[in-house]
């Protein structure tokens, strides 16, 4: 059974920055990554926004300690998170024989339908779905937010 962690928050909340965050701390401990860009073609390393060096979105697929940990950091348009879903779970199923068993995500913060998570629910009724909240701060305090969550992230994928 897949586990869903959805970074959840409104509009320039730090989903993607938690996000990466976490891949990044994740990445240190991996016996595999895979990485792609927005459009699915591979890439060696995270690319960043010349103009404000920000990181582009990106999937990531990790092999850890026999878990696969997929993060997909586009997560605004409900439609496309879950098209990058099925490309993802295509990917893990011809590379590795096997299913994802964490999937690290980033959804607006709202419920209605046909959100992020109103989708996740009704596509993958069986996953369990933690939910990690970010809220806009004040920016100086945006690296003790982050830093929080990315704990909160990384310790659950961590448990056994």
């Amino acid at each position: 059974m897949m586990e869903i962690i959805l970074v959840r928050g409104t509009y320039d909340a730090g989903k993607t920055t938690i996000s990466t965050l976490a891949y990044e701390e994740l990445a240190k401990s991996a016996d595999e990554v895979f990485l792609f860009n927005h459009y699915n073609d591979p890439i060696a390393n995270l690319q960043y926004n010349p103009d404000n060096g920000e990181v582009y979105d990106f999937k990531a697929v990790l092999k850890i300690k026999g878990k696969i940990v997929v993060v997909i950091t586009a997560g605004d348009e409900p439609w496309r998170l879950m098209i990058n879903i099925d490309f993802l779970i295509d990917f893990v199923k011809k590379t590795f024989k096997v299913k994802i068993d964490i999937l690290i995500c980033c959804g607006r913060s709202s419920d209605k339908e046909g959100s992020v998570i109103d989708r996740l629910k009704k596509a993958h009724r069986s996953a369990v779905i933690h939910q990690v909240w970010t809220y806009k701060v004040d920016k100086a305090l945006f690296p003790e937010q982050n830093a929080k969550r990315v704990k909160e992230i990384v310790g659950l994928v961590q448990q056994p």
